[in-house]
């Protein structure tokens, strides 16, 4: 008998411990998208004052949302399979590469910009 709750226990725990590495992650890529947000309001109010740096300030902002979007759909979907207890990695790596593809187009833009 107490080798069936000791099971119970180790089973409780390591799925209790999913869930709160998963909320971690999420609450990770939400302070992500809030610096980059900032980023994205810093550039609107302290750059220069020309059209295509608005431009370049709502693509930021776009993309923080988009990031927002992302990680809570990821979120969701690493619940409901920790809720069901399926086996396997957890990582997904478009969201980590989409990331740093923004950061390259968004400096790229941003030089463009400083250049001309």
């Amino acid at each position: 008998m107490d080798s069936l709750q000791t099971e119970v226990d180790s089973f409780s725990t390591s799925r209790i411990k999913s869930f709160l590495a998963n909320e971690r992650t999420l609450i990770k890529w939400l302070q992500l998208s809030v610096t980059i947000s900032g980023l994205g309001l810093t550039i609107l109010n302290f750059g220069p004052q020309i059209r295509s740096m608005f431009i370049v300030s709502a693509l930021v902002e776009i993309g923080a949302f988009v990031i927002i979007l992302s990680s809570y759909i990821s979120f969701i979907d690493k619940a409901r399979r920790i809720s069901r207890d399926e086996r396997g990695s957890f990582y997904i790596q478009v969201l980590p590469i989409c990331v740093i593809v923004f950061f390259v187009l968004t400096a790229m833009v941003i030089a463009g910009l400083a250049a001309s």
